[in-house]
């Protein structure tokens, strides 16, 4: 089935990696279809969940905050969707539609020559990666998405997204939604500061989060308002009509071990630091990491959060085995300023 009129995609960044023996990059492709949601009695009902749970006023529910954050939630996904991707001048077709979640993704494989080509047609800019989802139904609609180039060989950070860069108060879970859906998000004082030195020692960033594919929007405003480094997002995907919904955020960081280790898994040359937050698990997941690479994962970077602070008890069971120069935790991102990964 083709793209409707009515229907929209989101592309998300991601990246591309280099294959030796096929002379090539393996350029990875993801998104979503989505279109808007009936005023069904059930929305109403998990609004009114939500309200509650947030401890918010009615006026706080009609606020163009609340609006925007919450609509990429209340919409329908569409599965069998047929993906048509524009690069330059090439049209490809991925190999699989839609799921049933409305996401879909796909590799497409293009040659040394072809990425030449394309860097002199100023479709790759800044190792970026820029290209189309098209609809071919006739209207001629189109949906930007962009791709990083990432080296064989280099440093990449993986970073959290929630208490690391953003402020969530993820330890309460009505402040945390209410942080999530009714105001402005805020960044970590210093965090970006820090991240831009390392990118202009060449490293490359992809932000991982239990955050649901639905915010992406938001983070990426936050990001971009905040200074930090354009990267890609690896996120989860959640609908608010699922009765998960009021766990949000809660007991869900396990998941990004998966994202994390297919990162490891495709760049096996890379050099990464990992960078988290002391509230939940975090430490544990980037400790398993580092004990399972032990080559590759060089330094663990954690902010201590005051509801749950890296106590040494902790520390001891979390990084046993990995050497302590290798990790530590910080209260302010200005005590690793001295820290120069481009030579780690």
């Amino acid at each position: 089935m083709e793209i409707e009129s009515h229907q929209t995609v989101a592309v998300y960044p991601t990246f591309a990696h280099y294959d030796a023996s096929e002379r090539a990059w393996m350029v990875s492709v993801r998104g979503s279809v989505h279109e808007p949601g009936p005023n069904s009695l059930r929305r109403r009902l998990l609004l009114k969940i939500l309200q509650k749970v947030m401890r918010a006023r009615p006026e706080d529910m009609e606020s163009a905050i609340f609006r925007r954050r919450v609509n990429g939630f209340l919409q329908l996904s569409e599965k069998g969707k047929r993906i048509t991707v524009r690069v330059g001048p090439r049209v490809h077709v991925l190999n699989k539609k839609s799921k049933r979640n409305g996401h879909f993704a796909g590799v497409l494989r293009l040659s040394d020559a072809e990425v030449d080509d394309l860097r002199d047609a100023n479709v790759i800019r800044g190792d970026w990666l820029h290209f189309d989802v098209i609809t071919t139904n006739g209207e001629q609609r189109s949906f930007p998405g962009r791709v990083r180039l990432v080296p064989p060989t280099g440093l990449s950070v993986i970073s959290d997204v929630d208490d690391t860069i953003k402020h969530s108060n993820v330890g309460r879970r009505a402040d945390m939604l209410a942080n999530t859906f009714l105001r402005d998000h805020q960044s970590v004082p210093g965090m970006s500061d820090l991240y831009r030195q390392w990118q202009d020692e060449a490293a490359v960033f992809h932000y991982v989060s239990s955050s649901p594919w639905q915010l992406f929007d938001c983070l990426t405003e936050l990001c971009s308002e905040h200074g930090f480094p354009d990267g890609t997002f690896h996120l989860r995907n959640i609908r608010l009509r699922d009765p998960t919904v009021l766990r949000l955020f809660i007991a869900r960081r396990w998941g990004k071990r998966g994202m994390i280790k297919q990162i490891l898994k495709t760049f096996p040359q890379r050099r990464f630091i990992l960078v988290g937050d002391s509230g939940e698990k975090d430490p544990e997941i980037y400790g398993v990491m580092a004990r399972k690479y032990p080559e590759r994962v060089e330094r663990i970077l954690i902010r201590n959060v005051d509801h749950r602070r890296l106590d040494p008890e902790r520390c001891m069971r979390v990084f046993r085995d990995i050497p302590g120069r290798r990790w530590c935790s910080f209260d302010d991102p200005r005590e690793l300023a001295h820290l120069a990964v481009g030579g780690t």
